[in-house]
C-alpha cells in the first residue's frame, strides 16, 4: 500500500551484496571465501550457478548520499556494474591468495557458500545509471577488498597464535609448571 500511494515522495534503495571495510565488514560472507581458498579447502557451489551483485562500502555510502540529494523518487537499485558467479568471485580471490579455487558441486536443493546461488540474483542498476549515477566495476575495487579480508584473516591467525602462547604461559603458571624443574611437574 505504501508503494502504490505513497502520503509522502520517498526513495527505496535495494542494495547488492557489502563487500569492504576490512575489520568494518561484518558478515563474514568474503572471509568464508578466503579462508577456504587459502587453506586448499573446497568451496560449496551449486552445478550452474548464476551471478550476483555487489557494491563496495564506499560507493553504497557514496549512493545512498547521491539518493537523498537526487530529487527523484521511487525504488532503485544500487550495485556496482559486473555481477559475478561464484566461481569468478573464486577466481579472483585465489589469483590475489597465490592458491587455485578448489569446489565441490552440492546436489539440488542443498546448501552452498554464500554468494553461490541456483537462480538470477543479479541487480539491474540501469534505473540509477539514467538517473546520473556512475558505478564502478566490481572487477575494479574487488582486488583491494580481497587483500583487506586476507590481511585481515593473517591478522586473526597471529592474534589467535598470541593468544594461544599467552593462555598456555598463564595456564602453565597457574599450575605451577613454569619454572620447575622437568622432574618434579
Amino acid at each position: 500500500m505504501f508503494l502504490r500511494d505513497p502520503a509522502f515522495p520517498y526513495v527505496s534503495v535495494r542494495s547488492a551484496h557489502v563487500l569492504g571495510g576490512g575489520r568494518a565488514e561484518f558478515t563474514g560472507r568474503l572471509a568464508h571465501y578466503v579462508g577456504r581458498i587459502g587453506a586448499g579447502l573446497p568451496v560449496d557451489v551449486h552445478e550452474h550457478p548464476y551471478p550476483t551483485s555487489f557494491i563496495h562500502h564506499r560507493e553504497i555510502a557514496e549512493f545512498l548520499a547521491w539518493a537523498v540529494a537526487g530529487g527523484f523518487t521511487g525504488p532503485v537499485n544500487a550495485s556496482s556494474d559486473g555481477a559475478l558467479t561464484v566461481t569468478r568471485l573464486c577466481e579472483l580471490i585465489a589469483a590475489r591468495a597465490g592458491r587455485p579455487p578448489r569446489y565441490r558441486t552440492v546436489p539440488r536443493g542443498q546448501e552452498a557458500s554464500p554468494f553461490s546461488f541456483d537462480r538470477p540474483y543479479a541487480l539491474d542498476n540501469s534505473r540509477a545509471a539514467r538517473l546520473g549515477f556512475a558505478f564502478t566495476l566490481t572487477e575494479d575495487w574487488l582486488p583491494e577488498v580481497v587483500d583487506e579480508a586476507i590481511d585481515q584473516a593473517v591478522d586473526g591467525a597471529i592474534d589467535r597464535t598470541i593468544d594461544q602462547a599467552i593462555g598456555g604461559a598463564i595456564g602453565s603458571a597457574a599450575s605451577g609448571a613454569v619454572g620447575e624443574p622437568p622432574s618434579t611437574r
